[in-house]
């Protein structure tokens, strides 16, 4: 007979329709953060939780991640449930569990156009989901940005925040780093401003701006940010 050997670690109990969890799972199979099932049941767990002083900051640090790593499934999956955070445990070597009722947050559901991340590990030995969520967590633009667009609702507001982020990471406009088409992002741009959610820091201008001949609709204006964040985590 063979002895299971295990290992203290946290676990954070993920919340979601069971499809989704799965694709959390295959996307983030490994790393010092990644998604595993016990028993018919998802959790989040891995050596980035073991700094945390009790169970509190391992929630906040789960939801976190849980905001950084959904970005990367919802660009990849077709339809992409953010999991509520759910029972805190933390395991012991022995495999028994101490358990923490934490409070848990809503879910959030939307629609991605599948572009097809490989769970095929490559150069580093990591997968290309597990490399987009390393670029995010090392660059405050794409923090900024992911967590913009795993708000519980997109409006134009979060979807002009988050282009802000992913231009501010390139330097320059998507169009010229051959990111999108620049009539694409011009009309973005300007369907964006003429519902005044450009702000004073924008540098398309301040404030309302007439809406272009052929304005985005706000779900065209979803897709346009989930393919260019897409496309801006595989750089």
């Amino acid at each position: 007979m063979v002895e299971t050997i295990h290992m203290a670690r946290w676990l954070i109990q993920l919340n979601a329709e069971r499809i989704d969890l799965r694709e959390f799972q295959r996307l983030f199979a490994k790393g010092d953060v990644h998604v595993i099932e016990d028993g018919g049941v998802h959790y989040l767990t891995g050596p980035v939780f073991e700094p945390c002083t009790d169970a509190a900051a391992v929630r906040d640090r789960a939801l976190d991640l849980i905001d950084e790593m959904f970005p990367v499934v919802s660009v990849t999956w077709q339809l992409a449930t953010k999991p509520e955070i759910g029972t805190v445990f933390r395991e012991n070597d022995a495999g028994g569990r101490d358990v923490f009722v934490l409070p848990s947050i809503g879910n959030i559901r939307c629609r991605a156009t599948v572009i097809g991340v490989s769970d095929a590990s490559i150069g580093d030995g990591l997968t290309e989901a597990e490399r987009m969520l390393i670029a995010i967590r090392d660059n405050e633009h794409l923090r900024a940005a992911a967590r913009r667009w795993s708000a519980p609702v997109r409006s134009w507001s979060h979807l002009y925040g988050t282009y802000e982020e992913l231009r501010h990471y390139l330097g320059q406009e998507p169009d010229a780093a051959g990111l999108c088409a620049k009539t694409t992002r011009i009309r973005f741009t300007q369907s964006a401003q003429s519902h005044d959610v450009a702000g004073i820091d924008a540098r398309h201008g301040i404030g309302y701006a007439p809406a272009p001949a052929n304005p985005m609709t706000l779900e065209e204006a979803t897709e346009f940010i989930r393919n260019l964040m897409g496309r801006v985590f595989r750089m």
